[in-house]
C-alpha cells in the first residue's frame, strides 16, 4: 500500500482473554505497520478502550461467557482523529476517523457460520444493513471483518507522528545533567552564528535544538513504569508462533501438532510465571517502603495489588452509555457530569451543627 495512506487490515484473534494475548497481537499488527485493525472475538466484558503499547483497542461487550465481541485496534498516530465508536452488538462495531476534514467510517462485523440458524443470520444481515444505510453520505464507507475474506484498504493522507517525550526523565540526576549539557553545548554552538540572521531562521535552529537534544535524553520507557511482558515472554510466542506454523504447513501433521502443543503450554507458563514474578517484586518493594516508613507508596502497591488489573479507559461514555471519543465531547461530557453532581437541590432535612 501507499506510505501516504491508512493502512487497514481485519485479523479474527480468536480470544483476547488470556494472558500477554493483547500484547501479542499489537506486536504483530506493529510488525505490519497498519495504522487500523478491525478485531474479531475479542473476547473482553463491557465497552471500553485501553492503551496497549503505542496502540488504542476500543472494543465492545461480548456474549455471556466470553464470547464474540468485535473492536478496533487503532494506531497512535490516528487515535486522536476518532470521532466516534459505537458497539451495535457483539457481532458488529462501528469506528468513524476524521483525517483532513474527510470522514472514514469502518464497519467491522463477525458474520456467523453457514451451520447457524436461519434467524440468526437474518438478523445479522439486516442489523449490517442498517448499519451501513445508517452511514452518511458523505462519509467514506469501509466494511471489515470475519467473512472468510480479508478485506484492506487505504484513503486520505497520513499524518505526522507526534513525538512524546518523557520529562519525568528530568527528576533522574544523571539524566538532567545530560540534558543540560547536550543542551549547553548546542545554544553555545548557535552564539557563534551571525546574529543578523532572519529570525524566523533563528528561532527554527532553537527549536530543532531543543528537540534533538529531548530526542536523545527523554525517548523511551518512562522511568519507573514496570512491565512484566519482556524479552524472555516475547521469545516464547515467537517460538509459539513457528511452532504454530510448521504444524499448518508441515507434512507430518501429528507430530508437529504434538510439538506445537508442547510448546504452547511451556509458552503459557513462562507468562505466568514472569507475572508472578512481577507481582511478588511488588509485594517485596511494598515490605521495603513500610520498613522505610514510606506510607503513600506503600498503600499503592497494596492498593494495586488488591484491585487487581482494571484496564485504562482512555475515553468516557455519555449519559446513553455512548462511547465519546472527541476532545470536545469529552470536555462537554466532564461538564455536564459536574453540573449535575455540584448542583443538586437543596436537601429537605438538614443538620443543625448548633
Amino acid at each position: 500500500m501507499a506510505r501516504n495512506g491508512i493502512q487497514f487490515g481485519t485479523w479474527n484473534v480468536k480470544s483476547l482473554y488470556k494472558t500477554g494475548a493483547a500484547i501479542s497481537v499489537v506486536k504483530e499488527i506493529q510488525r505490519y505497520e497498519l495504522d487500523l485493525v478491525a478485531l474479531q472475538e475479542i473476547r473482553w466484558d463491557d465497552a471500553g478502550s485501553i492503551d496497549v503499547e503505542n496502540c488504542t483497542i476500543l472494543y465492545g461487550a461480548c456474549v455471556r461467557g466470553h464470547l464474540l465481541g468485535t473492536g478496533f485496534c487503532v494506531s497512535k498516530t490516528f487515535a486522536t482523529n476518532v470521532s466516534e465508536f459505537v458497539s451495535v452488538n457483539p457481532r458488529i462495531s462501528v469506528l468513524t476517523l476524521e483525517v483532513k476534514h474527510i470522514k472514514t467510517t469502518s464497519v467491522n462485523c463477525h458474520a456467523p457460520t453457514e451451520e447457524s440458524e436461519c434467524e440468526v443470520k437474518d438478523e445479522f444481515y439486516a442489523q449490517l444493513e442498517a448499519v451501513m444505510d445508517a452511514i452518511p453520505n458523505g462519509h467514506l464507507r469501509i466494511l471489515l471483518g470475519d467473512m472468510n475474506a480479508k478485506c484492506k484498504g487505504r484513503t486520505g493522507p497520513k499524518l505526522k507522528r507526534v513525538e512524546r517525550y518523557h520529562v519525568e526523565k528530568l527528576k533522574d540526576e544523571a539524566t538532567k545533567t545530560r540534558y543540560q549539557l547536550q543542551l549547553s553545548n548546542r545554544f553555545e554552538a548557535l552564539s557563534e552564528v551571525d546574529a543578523n540572521q532572519d529570525l524566523e531562521l533563528m528561532w527554527g535552529n532553537i527549536q530543532s535544538s531543543v528537540r534533538d537534544t529531548a530526542k536523545e535524553t527523554l525517548m523511551g520507557n518512562p522511568v519507573g513504569k514496570k512491565i512484566w511482558f519482556g524479552k524472555e515472554c516475547a521469545d516464547a510466542l515467537e517460538r509459539r508462533k513457528e511452532a504454530r506454523n510448521k504444524w499448518l504447513k508441515g507434512t507430518n501433521l501429528a507430530q508437529a501438532k504434538a510439538q506445537f502443543e508442547e510448546v504452547r503450554k511451556t509458552t503459557q507458563a513462562i507468562l505466568r510465571r514472569a507475572k508472578r514474578k512481577y507481582i511478588r517484586n511488588i509485594i517485596t518493594e511494598a515490605e521495603t517502603d513500610f520498613r522505610g516508613q514510606k506510607t503513600r507508596e506503600m498503600f499503592l502497591r497494596v492498593k494495586y495489588l488488591c484491585k487487581g488489573h482494571q484496564a485504562k479507559q482512555k475515553f468516557v461514555k455519555d449519559s446513553r452509555d455512548k462511547i465519546l471519543t472527541n476532545d470536545r465531547d469529552i470536555a462537554e461530557r466532564w461538564k455536564e457530569y459536574f453540573r449535575q453532581l455540584l448542583n443538586c437541590d437543596e436537601p429537605e432535612l438538614q443538620f443543625d451543627f448548633q
